[in-house]
């Protein structure tokens, strides 16, 4: 979609991705030194090692997750900020830097949850930049109607039931989303679960379940929320 927006608009993207390759050996060097230091068992060591030995996956968010030793979750939402914000912010300061002034402009709307609705609609930042929200005030609707104004389509994924179509699947999506995936897209949910199985194996806990679960012991893994769903 991001192509095809490309072409529409005439506009060049700069596509941003976070490298955790430092953090990945970093956290290879703590588990071989520390762990047995800290009385994990050695065979819960050696799995861990077998995983991170291999180097990072070439997936950020999975990178991260196996560093973390854990998916994130509603309470510690970490990948919007070290998948999203922190390599924006570099960016950004890059740019500043460049050009003495930036804007950044974020696509938000107040009706999307709790914490957007108090936001402002423009605001300078400590950082240096002013953050614009041009949308902030619209409904979805609007922002369908100007697609439609303009002669650009919207994501295909909406059309299909989806109300979110950055991470697929987010780790908040909703029940009926779960299942549309799930029925549209099986190959995600089979890719999710492998993930389990590789963050898991480079966790202390040797588990790691994509979506958070009361009982860790239960260890429900996706096919569990899925058939839920």
């Amino acid at each position: 979609y991001l192509d095809y927006l490309q072409q529409a608009t005439g506009l060049t993207f700069k596509r941003l991705r976070a490298d955790f390759t430092a953090d990945w050996w970093h956290r290879r060097d703590f588990v071989r030194d520390s762990w047995p230091m800290k009385g994990v068992p050695a065979d819960i060591v050696a799995r861990a090692l077998a995983v991170l030995e291999q180097g990072p996956t070439g997936n950020p968010f999975l990178d991260l997750c196996v560093i973390k030793g854990r998916f994130p979750s509603r309470r510690a939402q970490f990948c919007t900020q070290h998948l999203k914000r922190y390599p924006l912010d570099a960016y950004a300061v890059e740019l500043l830097g460049r050009h003495g002034v930036l804007e950044n402009w974020q696509g938000v709307r107040a009706d999307e949850s709790e914490n957007r609705r108090h936001l402002a609609e423009r605001e300078m930042v400590p950082e240096g930049w002013t953050i614009v929200r041009p949308v902030l005030r619209w409904t979805a609707a609007d922002v369908f109607a100007q697609h439609r104004k303009h002669g650009i389509k919207p994501n295909p994924l909406y059309k299909q039931g989806m109300n979110r179509v950055g991470c697929f699947p987010c780790i908040n999506v909703s029940k009926g989303e779960l299942w549309n995936i799930a029925e549209r897209f099986p190959e995600h949910i089979a890719r999710v679960a492998e993930w389990e199985k590789v963050a898991g194996a480079a966790s202390r806990a040797v588990i790691a379940t994509f979506f958070h679960a009361p009982d860790p012991q239960a260890t429900p893994t996706v096919h569990h929320f899925v058939e839920w769903s």
